[in-house]
């Protein structure tokens, strides 16, 4: 019986022990000894904040080289969400990917009104060491201000979202604050959304380097030499107490052609884009003239159809932005501004300038305030220029945010002059590709001059200057 007693009590013994052998395994596989999951550190850049020298595919494929200022409201991050899923390497049309759940989600909230950049800390599950191949490459979507797109963060089922269910995920009238459904002249307090794809095709950010057993300050201070030229023998490579596995790693892929290191190997970075674009109207007048107003402003094409779609895809189309805009036999929507019975902007509304071409983007005449011509100016410095010209007079100008379309988006102003009513119809078809864009600033200038109101149009890209922008006159 004694003998029977002992031997249980060695084969409970052999069970702990195999269980503690197991548990050590899984430990070693962590690089900060916690078994049930990692902390991926992922690099946020939202609109007008500096932009990361390797940039993700689909997130605008544009090149910012300085920020344009719009109003702080417009460029704020209240919450934040991320989707991982395994790398897709056929992005066009459905493929048998979209029917797995994320690997990883990440959804943060009571964030402070961040603008610029953010970094944040994605928890991933231990399993995710489990893949096989050299390099483990997994897609990312990042939504900002979800709320604004009809998200509510509260449901525990968005960790579990399919890739295709968030790949067709809409932005649409119907569970938003109405971008594009209506004339939207307010940024919602839950801030306006914004979205990245990260697409990890050929080259960019993998995982793999979590297999190398890194620690956590480790990873953290070859992060933080990011750019600096790598130096086996240097003081800051032999803090890293690297072993020679860690070593060979670290030279194969955290270190660039260029003999600096790169720290975006080991974190991705993303830029935000913004869901909707940003028309703005500015009006003005010659000195001496009265009876002006603006009545309504419409937004149609030739035919008094809608050009901005019902419904439009929350995140931009993989690899081409511009490209599966509109859905197939989508509903386009004509949108109106203001009545005629009763004046949108008053006579008393509309500043006036004692030559109001003066102010048009493609003017040769030199301002003695900004002491260049506008079409000297770039995208932030017009912009600048008219808001000082302006002033506290906000009344003169309206704002409104849209959803993007695949049409050129067509438009008329109504407006009197006196006893007599008129219209000066508009169309936004300039670059790029004549597709109205997310992201894109368009300012509309009108000035009524020689009993006439007169337009030109410049768009821009939101986030960043582009010379002198593009002009469209009228």
């Amino acid at each position: 019986m004694k003998m029977r007693r002992f031997h249980s009590s060695l084969s409970l013994l052999a069970v702990i022990l195999m269980m503690m052998a197991g548990t050590a395994c899984v430990e070693t596989l962590n690089p900060d000894g916690n078994s049930k999951r990692f902390k991926l550190p992922i690099r946020i850049y939202l609109p007008m904040s500096d932009i990361p020298a390797t940039k993700a595919p689909g997130d605008g494929n544009e090149a910012y080289p300085d920020s344009i200022r719009a109003h702080l409201d417009e460029l704020t991050l209240h919450d934040l969400q991320v989707w991982m899923y395994t790398h897709q390497t056929a992005v066009a049309g459905a493929t048998p990917g979209d029917a797995q759940g994320a690997v990883a989600y990440l959804c943060k909230t009571g964030i402070e009104d961040v603008t610029g950049d953010i970094e944040v800390e994605m928890p991933l599950p231990g399993y995710v060491l489990d893949y096989t191949g050299d390099q483990l490459r997994f897609d990312f979507y990042v939504l900002g201000n979800g709320r604004s797109a009809g998200f509510d963060l509260s449901d525990e089922s968005l960790r579990n979202l399919t890739r295709g269910a968030l790949r067709e995920r809409l932005l649409s009238g119907v569970d938003t604050s109405g971008f594009g459904s209506r004339m939207v002249d307010t940024v919602p307090s839950t801030g306006l959304p914004m979205t990245c794809f990260f697409n990890n095709e050929n080259k960019g950010f993998d995982l793999s380097f979590l297999k190398m057993g890194f620690t956590g300050n480790q990873l953290n201070s070859m992060r933080a030499l990011d750019n600096h030229l790598y130096d086996e023998s240097s003081e800051a490579v032999q803090d890293l107490n690297l072993t020679n596995a860690q070593k060979a790693y670290v030279e194969a892929h955290c270190v660039g052609s260029d003999g600096r290191w790169k720290g975006d190997t080991l974190c991705p970075q993303v830029t935000l884009v913004r869901s909707i674009s940003r028309l703005r109207f500015v009006f003005a007048k010659t000195t001496g003239m009265t009876g002006t107003g603006i009545t309504s402003i419409e937004l149609v094409d030739d035919n008094d159809q809608g050009v901005i779609p019902s419904s439009t895809f929350l995140f931009p189309r993989e690899l081409m932005p511009e490209s599966g805009i509109a859905l197939p036999g989508d509903n386009y929507e004509k949108l109106a501004w203001g009545k005629s019975d009763a004046p949108l902007v008053s006579d008393a509304d509309i500043l006036s300038d004692g030559n109001p071409l003066r102010l048009r983007s493609s003017s040769n005449t030199v301002d003695p305030v900004a002491g260049k011509a506008p079409d000297a100016m770039n995208a932030q410095e017009y912009e600048n220029f008219l808001t000082n010209w302006v002033g506290d007079h906000t009344s003169t100008q309206l704002i409104l945010y849209l959803r993007e379309s695949d049409k050129p988006v067509q438009g008329v102003i109504h407006y009197q002059l006196g006893d007599k009513t008129g219209s000066a119809p508009f169309c936004m078809d300039s670059d790029p590709a004549t597709n109205f864009h997310r992201n894109h600033a368009w300012t509309i200038y009108a000035y009524f001059s020689s009993s006439q109101l007169f337009l030109e149009i410049s768009p821009d890209p939101w986030i960043g200057a582009s010379g002198s922008g593009q002009h469209l006159k009228k």
